[in-house]
């Protein structure tokens, strides 16, 4: 094979990488980017492949029941096996199963949605959620990633990241996705130290406009934080006040979590409220 091809998702593919396989891996891709069903010409624009290459992959994954088609308009969407390989995933994630009624119970208490994120491949990965019997829910769903920079989740996610990570993801492109959204690596830096001092940190109107999220760290063995704990809704409804009360709500429903993790007790770190 020749030299590597950067894919859709921004990765770059091995020089031993199987092209079929990468085809049919961009296609699912842009399936899951999507909110709605997607025709051939489409996911042929959105990959870069042709339409007879798209059709034929199409047809392979729907044999193994990994996309279906709609009878009606022909387009097409992800398979329920799919889900079933990611429920499958989630369920052997000591930390999904231990935070889920924390995640629940933080949704009432809140009456904002609750999410459990993780770090993968430089973003963060959304491993579950649990919504609030609120007017507006939000449309994260567990499989969702965002960027580290702009959100509650990333910002704590990054600053107890290895040194590596930090240097390669603010060293790399870090997109405007709001007018608030801070893109000077200086700036990300000192957010992070004060994330590390603060054990906490929020994203107001920086990831999405007129959306804040809170989040904290959720500790594991030793210590090691393995993943974010967060509270996220319309910005409206996040003042001081309350993100006060949410900090103190995701600390004791992190607390829970941990005390479900590890089997030894993890020394509480020292955190402040939030100004």
């Amino acid at each position: 094979m020749g030299g590597s091809r950067e894919g859709i998702a921004g990765r770059t593919d091995s020089p031993h990488s199987v092209k079929s396989v990468l085809h049919a891996v961009d296609v699912l891709d842009a399936l899951h980017a999507s909110p709605r069903p997607l025709g051939v010409s489409d996911l042929a624009r959105r990959t870069g492949l042709s339409k007879s290459t798209v059709h034929k992959i199409l047809v392979t994954l729907r044999s193994r029941r990994l996309v279906e088609q709609d009878p009606g308009t022909a387009r097409w969407r992800i398979g329920w096996r799919l889900y079933e390989f990611g429920a499958g995933l989630t369920g052997d994630s000591d930390l999904a199963r231990c935070a889920r009624l924390s995640l629940d119970q933080l949704a009432e208490e809140t009456g904002e949605t609750a999410l459990l994120g993780v770090l993968a491949d430089d973003e963060v990965l959304y491993l579950d959620k649990s919504d609030a019997h609120g007017p507006v829910p939000m449309v994260t769903r567990p499989g969702r990633r965002s960027p580290l920079h702009s959100s509650a989740s990333g910002k704590v996610l990054l600053a107890f990241a290895e040194h590596t990570v930090v240097d390669r993801v603010l060293g790399g492109r870090l997109v405007q996705r709001t007018p608030r959204t801070v893109t000077d690596p200086e700036r990300l830096l000192a957010m992070l130290e004060r994330v590390r001092d603060e054990q906490f940190a929020k994203a107001e109107g920086e990831n999405e406009v007129a959306l804040t999220s809170v989040s904290v760290p959720v500790h594991g063995p030793g210590g090691r934080v393995l993943g974010a704990m967060t509270v996220a809704g319309p910005s409206a409804r996040f003042g001081a006040a309350r993100i006060r009360r949410f900090t103190r709500c995701l600390r004791a429903a992190a607390a829970a979590t941990t005390e479900l993790l590890c089997p030894d007790p993890v020394p509480p770190a020292r955190a402040t409220e939030p100004a």
